[in-house]
């Protein structure tokens, strides 16, 4: 029973990268708010994602927001 709440069980892995997924898609609607920021919202958004897959250790919201600044257009 100790280890079904414990940090390092497959439910609590399940339910991290579910928020995750959540955060990173409120920030992919903030980011399409104006209209014309929509490539580098969704470029981030694909950056991000991509670095959840190879299960590399991030920030997710400091990576979605240096992945949008690089992307922006000016």
């Amino acid at each position: 029973m100790n280890k079904l709440f414990d940090l390092e069980s497959p439910i609590f892995k399940l339910l991290a990268k579910a928020v995750d997924i959540m955060i990173i898609n409120v920030l992919f609607i903030l980011g399409c708010i104006p209209i014309f920021t929509i490539g580098a919202s969704l470029t981030a958004l694909y950056k991000v994602t991509l670095k959840m897959v190879s299960k590399e250790d991030m920030y997710i919201v400091r990576e979605f927001m240096l992945a949008f600044k690089t992307f922006i257009p000016v």
